[in-house]
């Protein structure tokens, strides 16, 4: 009964907001997958660590990040090609301190969300 007592204190950070609510809507729609662009990954193992009831397809094109997350529960990562997610440079141009290369941002969300369905399709995480 002890353990009972003590609080546990909600994450109230934004991170948390939105895995939360990827998974209310995953639930609430009966999505197939949830996907999630990511970077660094923190976001996609937070919902991981949810065990949500369908899989995620976290795309990163960070090849390490890829890496990490292929071992996290429940996650499909995807390494895009160059451009076909909006980013516009290879990871070790990303990363050249010494001559920063300073990236455009997509204007083309459209095709970001056809790229994604097609992967997703690919990995067999949805059937249409």
């Amino acid at each position: 009964k002890m353990l009972h007592t003590f609080e546990q204190l909600e994450d109230t950070s934004p991170s948390n907001a939105i895995v939360l609510a990827a998974r209310q809507i995953a639930r609430s729609v009966q999505a197939k997958s949830i996907v999630s662009f990511t970077l660094r990954g923190s976001t996609v193992l937070r919902a991981s660590q949810g065990r949500p009831s369908v899989p995620i397809l976290a795309i990163s094109p960070f090849k390490e990040t890829a890496r990490q997350l292929a071992l996290s529960w429940g996650v499909y990562p995807e390494l895009p090609k160059a451009a076909s997610f909006g980013y516009l440079v290879d990871e070790d141009e990303l990363f050249d301190y010494d001559s920063p290369h300073l990236e455009k941002a997509s204007d083309d969300f459209d095709a970001v969300l056809r790229n994604a369905c097609r992967l997703a399709l690919k990995k067999g995480l949805v059937t249409d």
